[in-house]
């Protein structure tokens, strides 16, 4: 499944089968303009508990260091036209 795919299927619900990269430190993040481009990876997705250690603030997903990271790698996704998940922890 290419990437056109994936967003069609998670709007309407359906199941993916793909492969889904984790981004779990600022590492990731720092590079999220190469890493979407791979032709293997269907999806992209935040780790927001194992982003939120990497940053130094372990669980705590309120805080704005994290929160602002995890926007500033969905905007990054999002640009890169791959599809993008993340998890609840956000508000």
């Amino acid at each position: 499944m290419r990437k056109n795919k994936v967003k069609e299927k998670l709007l309407k619900g359906e199941p993916v089968l793909g492969i889904w990269q984790g981004i779990n430190s600022i590492e990731a993040v720092d590079n999220l303009e190469e890493i979407p481009k791979l032709e293997e990876i269907d999806v992209v997705f935040i780790g927001a508990a194992d982003l939120s250690q990497s940053l130094g603030f372990p669980g705590e997903y309120n805080n704005t260091i994290v929160k602002n990271t995890i926007k500033e790698a969905i905007k990054k996704i999002v640009n890169s036209g791959t599809s993008s998940w993340r998890s609840n922890f956000i508000t």
